[in-house]
């Protein structure tokens, strides 16, 4: 794991729900993606992350691969390809005429993404069920706890890439 400062990082170039995206000191074709302080067990998400990129990349749904993770103070993050240009989810908000055009395009690479077996991922209903005991779903009453479980239960098996 390397190890940086968030001075070093300077201003994020892309900011998300759960991570900012910064430029790798010292590179041009990489970036830093760090997750939010508030993320738990960011560490091992990074981790996790980066492999299923790489996983990703050998099935050939992206270009962008993984290459190690990163410590910037308490945060944690991973070192990923650095892609140019905007997301589709810009490009529909900047011209919305093409929405019907990006949507079109999103769900065609979702359902490529979905046809894809990847037999090393970890079987997804177990990741469900243990984040069903997690903090964040601790609001969930005993019975709505049990109809849950109840329900990813009886998902069918596969190993398919979600996202």
């Amino acid at each position: 794991m390397i190890r940086l400062q968030l001075a070093d990082l300077g201003a994020p170039i892309a900011t998300g729900r759960t991570s900012e995206i910064y430029p790798l000191p010292g590179s041009v074709d990489r970036v830093v993606k760090l997750f939010l302080a508030s993320i738990p067990e960011a560490t091992s998400e990074a981790e996790a992350e980066c492999e299923k990129t790489g996983l990703a990349a050998q099935a050939a749904l992206t270009t962008v691969h993984g290459h190690g993770t990163v410590s910037v103070g308490d945060r944690a993050g991973l070192i990923l390809d650095r892609m140019e240009g905007i997301s589709l989810t810009s490009v529909a908000e900047r011209n919305p005429l093409l929405i019907r055009r990006t949507a079109r395009t999103l769900a065609d690479l979702q359902i490529r993404m979905h046809e894809v077996a990847v037999p090393d991922l970890p079987e997804v209903r177990q990741v469900v069920l243990d984040t069903l005991g997690q903090p964040p779903l601790a609001f969930l009453s005993a019975d709505e706890l049990l109809a849950a479980k109840a329900l990813v239960n009886a998902l069918p098996e596969g190993d398919q890439l979600l996202h």
